[in-house]
């Protein structure tokens, strides 16, 4: 779970400057500001609405799969998609990144996996603090991770 927070975390603050910037990382010297823009929410916005779209589909498969094994699927294709991320800026992509970005919106739905898992499995007494411990890895998650892409986002490390 922390994880998953902190690889969503850092990656706010560091694709801003895939899509500002002229000529540089994602798009050709042709694409307008404003392409850039409508592409940038686009990858923001379907990541949200993947997300949305796809929990209740991923609640039922860790249902019948056990949410052992929803887990780990998720956690896999996550580390797959975000791979491909990698591979869509080094091919100058920005079609390839905004669907890398969409598919871990699917599997990042993880969370109300590792909710109901955790929920199943606490007895009533520690319910509230065993998910008061999710939302704590969620917030850690994604402020170490958005401090970390912070730091990358710097135009020192991308030369």
């Amino acid at each position: 779970m922390f994880l998953d927070f902190f690889a969503f975390g850092m990656i706010i603050p560091v694709t801003p400057s895939f899509f500002n910037r002229d000529n540089w990382i994602l798009f050709e010297s042709n694409v307008s500001p404003e392409q850039k823009k409508f592409y940038y929410g686009l990858m923001m916005g379907f990541f949200a609405l993947s997300t949305f779209l796809f929990a209740p589909w991923l609640g039922s498969l860790s249902d019948r799969l056990g949410r052992r094994t929803a887990l780990s699927i998720t956690s896999l294709t996550n580390g797959v998609f975000y791979l491909c991320g990698a591979v869509a800026v080094i091919l100058h992509n920005p079609f390839f990144f905004i669907l890398a970005r969409i598919l871990p919106g699917i599997s990042g739905s993880s969370v109300f996996v590792v909710q109901s898992s955790l929920a199943d499995l606490s007895t009533p007494e520690n319910k509230a603090k065993t998910l008061g411990i999710v939302g704590v890895a969620f917030g850690l998650g994604t402020i170490l991770g958005a401090g970390s892409g912070g730091i990358l986002s710097k135009e020192s490390w991308f030369g």
